[in-house]
């Protein structure tokens, strides 16, 4: 019984802060569409400082959640799945938003790096999610190497939340 509560607390915690973080992303690259920089490739790092803060944000949480214990195995869980459904919903979007502006897929297409015969849309999606779930994996694992610590307290002054 409470194995299954423990799963579904990280299933929810998980996808709620994968929303959370998704809506920021997108957020994030509105504000670049209304500035004029969607085109300037170099800003969409911080899509991946969003990506981190929201995972360690999801793997906090969890952990108070739990009374201040977390195995290491559920904390990469937890930003494991924060990154998958961030990366899929904020792919989603950037595949919605390339059919309705022209001007971004032709400057996408112009830094097609992959020589596949694949539409720019399914191009964006499948970078977006590789690029998501791949930052997440490893921001999950570093994260754990501090979360983990028995000492580390969600909320305290020297916490990062």
């Amino acid at each position: 019984m409470a194995l299954a509560r423990t799963s579904s607390s990280l299933q929810k915690t998980a996808a709620r802060y994968g929303i959370f973080t998704a809506l920021a992303s997108i957020a994030y690259f509105l504000l670049m569409k209304v500035f004029g920089l969607l085109e300037q490739i170099q800003y969409s790092f911080l899509v991946g400082v969003i990506l981190s803060i929201g995972i360690c944000l999801a793997i906090a949480q969890y952990k108070r959640q739990n009374d201040l214990h977390i195995t290491y195995l559920s904390g990469l869980s937890v930003g494991f799945v924060t990154s998958l459904v961030s990366s899929v919903l904020f792919g989603a979007f950037v595949t919605i938003y390339s059919m309705f502006d022209k001007t971004f897929v032709t400057a996408m297409q112009a830094r097609d790096l992959f020589g596949l015969d694949l539409s720019i849309a399914a191009v964006c999606f499948i970078g977006i999610l590789l690029q998501g779930v791949m930052i997440g994996s490893f921001v999950g694992y570093v994260a754990m190497m501090y979360f983990k610590n028995p000492d580390h307290k969600p909320g305290s002054i020297s916490g990062i939340e």
